[in-house]
């Protein structure tokens, strides 16, 4: 007996399939628990958020109450509390804990597609497979930094299973249940939106009738139209930066990319940054804007024909690819995609490819079923293989850099980036001809401008420093602020001016970060220490009154706004006030240096005072 037809025919339990499918899943995915952190956002998000750090009170209340700075992920954010909590700031628990994830999504997906293929074990099986050992789903997992996309798709995913287990019956435990895991998933990141137009649709494919279809879906699409709009609300700086008809272009693209990368998963980058202009009379556009109309065409002709299962799965991969149109813009670039963007539509793919499998190794003739079989065999052995040499990119910062520049040469950022990583490694060299190589590529690019100009700095080459920096401030002038990051170039400015004895224009360039990002409390804390280095004091005092008003959570720099501020108050006689500032630090830290003997001090003095009969 042929071994396809062994399998065909034996009747697996499904718990043993789902942990076969398990354990395979974690298998592949050994290497990447082994990977670094990388220069990506891992710092903005994990390593350098001092809101992931602690797990209280306060950093709860700011991460349910703010943005990352754009999108609002606070269930994410306490993912990372708790494992930072527990294991500190291990890169093998975050990546660990992205693995099982996806492990648990691909189990997810067996379980939605059973029941969407009613009760086809190999269907289910097939389509779960391909969704876990694809190459694109790599960067998702790998990167620490894709938890909002993985922990949203997760409940995405699991919403979806109840959902599909409520049966005729509507409103129950289920329901709520489904509802409920919908808002989670929302709570991790609000891509998983179109959620409530895919549950209509599964309906709708069941056969159940339009009106009961809404009254079930209902309350999804409130809580989608909620969570949308704080979505905007974050997004806001975004906007206005593409045209509508930008957009459309570069979401034609993406969508053709897309289903170009999950046919041939190769040369794949962590950055595709779109560099020339979007129009129509480009192939480069043209194209993907037919690929969509036929796409949408063929939607439509087999709603018109009933076919319901290819709607569906179509359906399912345009509907969830439909919020990538809010993350084309990131840090002044244009991606025209990402491979995460792929994790929930490709579910669509692989359940389409899954149902034509399985209907030919049920109904095809013997050589049929033995050429299916074996192409499926085929394909998820080479997505395997692609899939582990993928995620030799992610091993480090280094890696995952130089291997964007492999695939797109003229990547002015991939060359940045690489120069970064390579300063923080101390190979000066090195790091100096990938940053000259990414200006050469992109003049307009700030970042780069930056960090030269800070490494001529250090070396002493002041006027070389000078007009890069000058640059690089001039370019920053003209674009939204979205990190600290973005004011470097004001501070390593201001810092060249004054060691030439400019002081004023030096701290002028201080004063223009704050005119920048009032709303950043490093801006005010930064301009306070220059103004009291200056025996500025009065300015001092109202920066670091400004800057403590505006950090949301204990941090260090917040620390020291306090102890610096008392620091100034207590010179100037305002020994109570100063007390009160101290207070404040122990009460966060008992252990910050200095403080808690400086306040017993300060208080013996009060004492001392009080019995005196003198007020203070």
């Amino acid at each position: 007996m042929e071994f396809y037809s062994a399998l065909r025919r034996y009747r697996w339990p499904f718990p043993l399939l789902l942990a076969g499918l398990a354990f395979l899943v974690f298998l592949l995915y050994i290497p990447a628990l082994y990977d670094d952190f990388v220069g990506i956002d891992d710092g903005l998000l994990v390593t350098g958020n001092a809101a992931v750090q602690q797990l209280s009170i306060s950093s709860l209340f700011h991460v349910f109450t703010s943005y990352d700075p754009e999108l609002y992920i606070p269930l994410t954010f306490v993912s990372y509390q708790i494992e930072h909590a527990i294991f500190g700031l291990s890169p093998f628990i975050f990546h660990f804990t992205n693995v099982l994830l996806h492990v648990v999504s691909t189990l997810l997906v067996c379980i939605c597609a059973l029941s969407l293929s009613r009760g086809r074990k190999s269907v289910a099986l097939v389509c779960a497979v391909l969704f876990a050992v694809h190459p694109l789903q790599v960067q998702i997992v790998s990167w620490v930094s894709a938890r909002k996309d993985l922990l949203s798709g997760c409940f995405f995913l699991a919403s979806l299973a109840v959902y599909l287990h409520q049966g005729r019956e509507r409103f129950n435990r289920l329901w709520i249940g489904s509802l409920a895991l919908f808002f989670l998933g929302l709570l991790a990141k609000v891509t998983v939106a179109p959620l409530p137009a895919i549950l209509f649709l599964a309906d709708w494919r069941e056969g159940k009738h339009w009106r009961e279809n809404v009254l079930s879906v209902v309350p999804f699409f409130l809580l989608s139209a909620v969570f949308l709009l704080i979505a905007v609300i974050g997004k806001r700086a975004h906007i206005g930066i593409l045209t509508l008809a930008q957009q459309g272009f570069l979401f034609g693209k993406s969508l053709a990319f897309a289903l170009w990368k999950l046919l041939l998963p190769i040369r794949l980058s962590v950055f595709y940054h779109q560099a020339t202009p979007m129009t129509l009379a480009s192939w480069e556009f043209l194209l993907p804007a037919a690929i969509f109309v036929v796409f949408v065409a063929f939607i439509v002709l087999a709603w018109s024909r009933d076919w319901r299962t290819p709607v569906f799965a179509l359906s399912f991969f345009l509907l969830t690819f439909l919020p990538t149109v809010g993350a084309f813009t990131k840090d002044h670039w244009i991606f025209f995609f990402s491979d995460r963007y792929a994790y929930l539509p490709s579910i669509g793919v692989f359940f389409l490819i899954a149902i034509v499998w399985g209907d030919l190794l049920e109904y095809g003739g013997a050589a049929a079923r033995r050429v299916s079989f074996l192409a499926l065999t085929a394909l998820i052995a080479t997505y395997g293989t692609l899939t582990l040499l993928q995620e030799r990119t992610w091993q480090s910062s280094e890696a995952l850099f130089r291997n964007a520049i492999a695939v797109t040469p003229s990547s002015s950022l991939a060359y940045a980036e690489l120069g970064m990583e390579l300063l923080r490694q101390e190979r000066n060299d090195e790091a100096e001809a990938a940053l000259r190589k990414a200006i050469v590529l992109d003049p307009l690019n700030a970042a780069p401008l930056t960090r030269l100009g800070e490494r001529y700095k250090n070396q002493g080459r002041l006027p070389e420093a000078e007009q890069l920096l000058r640059t690089a401030v001039k370019l920053t002038e003209d674009i939204p602020i979205y990190s600290m990051l973005d004011f470097a170039p004001y501070y390593h400015l201001g810092e060249i001016l004054i060691a030439k004895g400019q002081t004023e224009k030096g701290l002028g360039e201080f004063r223009r970060a704050v005119e920048r990002g009032p709303g950043f409390a490093e801006t005010h804390y930064n301009l306070a220490l220059k103004s009291e280095q200056f025996g500025l004091l009065e300015k001092a005092k109202i920066e670091y009154e400004r800057a403590i008003a505006l950090y949301d959570i204990p941090t260090a720099e917040q620390l020291s706004a306090y102890y610096r501020y008392a620091g100034i108050l207590e010179s100037q006689g305002f020994t109570l006030q100063a007390a009160e500032q101290l207070r404040h630090i122990v009460a966060i830290r008992p252990l910050y240096k200095d403080a808690e003997a400086r306040l017993q001090r300060l208080e013996r003095l009060l004492g001392a005072s009080n019995g005196s009969g003198r007020r203070q």
